[in-house]
């Protein structure tokens, strides 16, 4: 069997020697640094191709993919597209943009895709795993799973600050390098009904991602809790687990297992001897065997996907400081689960509820259909849904379009994304926020127009503040404040809404409700908020209007890896290092003038 390691770093140096100690003969590897690759095929007696293409040139059958985790799917996309057998480290991807398609894909394809959990091959595990299905401690009451390890060691042989756990833009983080704990999480115990983390960069390492995460995971009768970290610098790895006859204790790498029983009050330890260096090769040769059977691996596309929602919503719960309900995954027909924020506590005075709306529909004279038009493979509507999503005072979020078959398009959409949906006239935006708000219990409104995917999550939570503070009828920012076009939007009371409703007749006002409350001072208390200086480009236009505009769009979102969390302190940071992309649409938009 002819098999390709893309990425000659640690990982891919490790299964490269090990391929080839299992017998494999046939071997390629390619990594963008020559000199790594070339080292290593001479290591392993490979070959080693100048350029990724000509690596597929040499027909793989498999291929191993060891690269940083922002690239993972774009890799294994272009594995399956050469009808490949994949091998991917772990996790899948660094966010879920564009899996569930790719899993069906793997699926239609019927191509063996393993991803790299090895830690499911450790005979400790399979051990500990085996006793709890026999009850040997009787029902499982809680359990502690901790990990932690001094980042700047992990690989002595490079600068810590420079590898992918270090970096945002590579899929780093400790929930993510660590997703380990997460997947054995599962496998042991099942999934959880809530999830809850705190965590952040609490460290002095230079990182710019989270360097410790708490997460606690509650089910029908039972908590666990899984500590990450990339701080201690004694490295520790281990799982404890008390039931209700007895306690289990695990080291993994120490290399010790033990077992109490509440019958006797005697600790036992089996004998199980496994250098942790051997579980790579385990899951190897599992991989080859599969590929030669056509059998399912024991970590499958399904299986890893579990653990990278997992994983997301340990993320959103630092980002929204809330429990976050989780929902078993189903793939396969590109369904996502159930993953939403749990009823969030009171975040405003007096009982209020504010709801974001994002008001959308097909029609559009410039651009017809923009709002699912793909952003890097994407539809603009679900990158802005869940890039606003990320507000830390909002209580929901509704997507409002009209009743014209043709926003058809969009109910159907926001519904198989599991986005609540609400349906009014196409003109009548007064009776289409209205409807919503009512429907959904808001006291408060936040607007934002489908074709705005980089709209600023942080600047609505300044809104909420802002209103909070002053009890205004409506806030906003925006262009006119200073903002890049496409980054702002506007609260509005529901009860100054409905004063709109009854004084306003004709189309064009109830259709420009919040412009109308602008214009009427002496009617509505207004608050505008003024961009920050580190904000303030009003000369950058982040909407979607024309196709140029989604051409600047995709470069922005290619750039920072398809990640809708992207913060727009960094958009700006970008595009004003590269002035040139400003130029791609800015002859399309002029200013706004008051």
């Amino acid at each position: 069997m002819k098999i390709l390691v893309i990425g000659c770093g640690s990982i891919g140096r490790r299964h490269a020697r090990n391929l080839r100690d299992l017998g494999v003969k046939d071997l390629l590897v390619f990594d963008p640094e020559k000199e790594r690759a070339t080292q290593l095929a001479g290591e392993c007696e490979a070959f080693s191709a100048d350029t990724l293409e000509q690596s597929y040139g040499h027909q793989p059958e498999a291929v191993l993919i060891c690269a940083p985790t922002s690239l993972h799917l774009s890799l294994a996309r272009q594995a399956l597209e050469h009808d490949c057998h994949i091998f991917l480290e772990k996790p899948l991807s660094h966010s879920m943009d564009g899996v569930t398609d790719f899993l069906a894909e793997v699926e239609a394809r019927h191509r063996v895709l393993l991803v790299g959990y090895n830690l499911r091959f450790d005979p400790l595990l399979r051990q500990l795993h085996a006793w709890l299905n026999e009850s040997r401690i009787g029902r499982v009451v809680s359990a502690r799973l901790h990990f932690g390890s001094y980042l700047p060691w992990r690989h002595p042989w490079e600068d810590y600050r420079f590898g992918y756990g270090a970096r945002r833009d590579l899929g780093g983080g400790v929930i993510l390098d660590a997703i380990h704990e997460l997947d054995y999480a599962l496998w042991l115990f099942g999934h959880p009904k809530r999830v809850y983390c705190a965590g952040g960069k609490h460290s002095s390492l230079e990182i710019d991602v989270e360097d410790v995460a708490e997460i606690l995971m509650s089910y029908e009768n039972a908590v666990v809790s899984v500590h990450l970290d990339f701080i201690a610098q004694s490295a520790q790895r281990t799982c404890d687990i008390v039931g209700s006859q007895g306690q289990i204790h695990a080291d993994l790498v120490a290399r010790t297992l033990a077992l109490f029983n509440g019958t006797t009050r005697e600790w036992s330890a089996p004998q199980v001897h496994c250098p942790f260096d051997e579980l790579y090769r385990l899951e190897l040769q599992h991989f080859l065997d599969c590929i030669a059977a056509k059998t399912a691996p024991a970590v499958d596309g399904s299986t890893a996907l579990e653990s990278l929602l997992l994983a997301d919503a340990a993320k959103r719960s630092i980002t929204t400081g809330t429990p976050i309900t989780f929902g078993r995954a189903r793939c396969g027909a590109g369904e996502l689960p159930e993953l939403t924020p749990a009823p969030p506590r009171a975040r405003m005075r007096n009982g209020e509820r504010v709801g974001i709306v994002v008001q959308a529909r097909m029609g559009s004279s410039r651009l017809p259909g923009k709002v699912l038009i793909p952003i890097e493979g994407t539809p603009l509507l679900r990158r802005l849904c869940n890039r606003v999503a990320q507000s830390r005072r909002a209580d929901a979020l509704v997507v409002a379009t009209s009743v014209r078959p043709e926003d058809q398009a969009i109910a159907d959409a926001c519904r198989s994304w599991g986005i609540p949906v609400f349906r009014g006239p196409e003109k009548d935006v007064t009776t289409r926020f209205l409807g919503a708000a009512r429907e959904h219990g808001f006291t408060t409104v936040i607007r934002v127009t489908g074709d705005n995917p980089l709209t600023d999550p942080g600047g609505i939570d300044e809104l909420i503040a802002a209103f909070e503070n002053r009890n205004s009828d409506l806030v906003h920012n925006g262009h006119r404040n200073g903002y890049p076009y496409g980054a702002g939007a506007e609260l509005i009371r529901i009860s100054a809404l409905e004063r709109c409703d009854k004084q306003l007749n004709n189309e064009e006002e109830r259709e420009n409700v919040f412009w109308f409350c602008r214009q009427h001072p002496d009617q509505f208390s207004c608050q505008k908020l003024d961009a920050p200086l580190r904000l303030l480009r009003p000369q950058y236009f982040l909407t979607v209007d024309y196709p140029e505009d989604v051409e600047l769009l995709s470069r922005i979102y290619a750039r920072f890896q398809r990640r809708d969390d992207v913060n727009l302190e960094d958009v700006i940071e970008y595009l004003d290092s590269n002035p040139e992309l400003t130029q791609l649409n800015s002859n399309r938009h002029q200013p706004f003038s008051e």
